[in-house]
């Protein structure tokens, strides 16, 4: 029973971790995005091609990153959830 109230206090610290991990991808999409639409206006085609090119690539490596923490967030959760539900029954047949 002890355990159950043990994983209970670690739950928001994990959101609280998740939630910080998954600010920071957004934080760094939202500034490529940014640069992206600086280097559209910039002159030289070449250097700017390639640094888009780049940055875009990055974008979607950031963006594979959120993702991923999303979906591992959600799985994290349902885990957390299902576990509580097992204690609930094991302290309901004590």
């Amino acid at each position: 029973m002890a355990s159950s109230g043990s994983s209970r206090s670690t739950l928001p610290t994990l959101n609280e971790l998740m939630d910080l991990s998954a600010d920071d991808v957004r934080n760094r999409l939202t500034k490529l995005y940014v640069m992206i639409r600086e280097m559209k206006s910039m002159e030289d085609c070449l250097a700017v091609y390639d640094a888009l090119d780049y940055l875009r690539d990055t974008h979607r490596r950031e963006n594979d990153k959120l993702v991923a923490l999303t979906n591992l967030l959600v799985q994290t959760t349902d885990g957390i959830r299902e576990k509580e539900g097992h204690v609930d029954i094991m302290d309901l047949s004590d």
